[in-house]
């Protein structure tokens, strides 16, 4: 069996066993993006009311360190997870956010996937009437996208193919 290695600055290099690569893939998509939110109830409301996405039953709720938390399910099988914490205010565009869930304070941006060119114009309309996006839309190749800031400031975006 040939191995090679894969080398990641700060992590011990790893050794990699040649059938693994290019081989199948071993995952299928995301799980869950999680982030952190100065109050879970309106952040909640706000996917509500724009997104028209529920949270799980149940949530939000206390978690088991005291925080409150929710999980909103999309009907890709991802599902948004944002714990409640004291944050400081919205971070500058390449500023990260303060750390909370595993210190790592490296998201970027979460992006939501349209189900049609009629639901992408129509979260176009209420995220801008909810003053959460400029409404300007940018085309990267055969997809259309726009962006908006939650409640809690963090930067996402919605995408449309076609």
């Amino acid at each position: 069996m040939e191995k090679s290695t894969v080398a990641t600055p700060g992590i011990r290099t790893v050794p990699v066993r040649r059938e693994w690569q290019m081989s199948r893939a071993l995952v299928s998509g995301f799980d869950h993006v999680s982030t952190s939110s100065r109050d879970v109830d309106r952040l909640t409301e706000f996917y509500r009311s724009i997104f028209g996405i529920e949270p799980m039953p149940g949530f939000p709720r206390m978690g088991g360190d005291g925080r409150k938390i929710v999980l909103i399910p999309l009907s890709s099988g991802t599902t948004l997870q944002a714990t409640e914490v004291a944050l400081s205010d919205a971070p500058e565009l390449l500023t990260p956010p303060t750390a909370v869930f595993y210190g790592t304070a490296r998201f970027d941006h979460a992006s939501f996937r349209a189900t049609d060119v009629e639901a992408f114009d129509d979260l176009l309309a209420r995220l801008v009437a909810a003053g959460a996006s400029t409404g300007v839309v940018r085309e990267f190749g055969t997809q259309r996208f726009f962006a908006f800031r939650d409640p809690d400031g963090y930067l996402a975006e919605v995408v449309v193919n076609g």
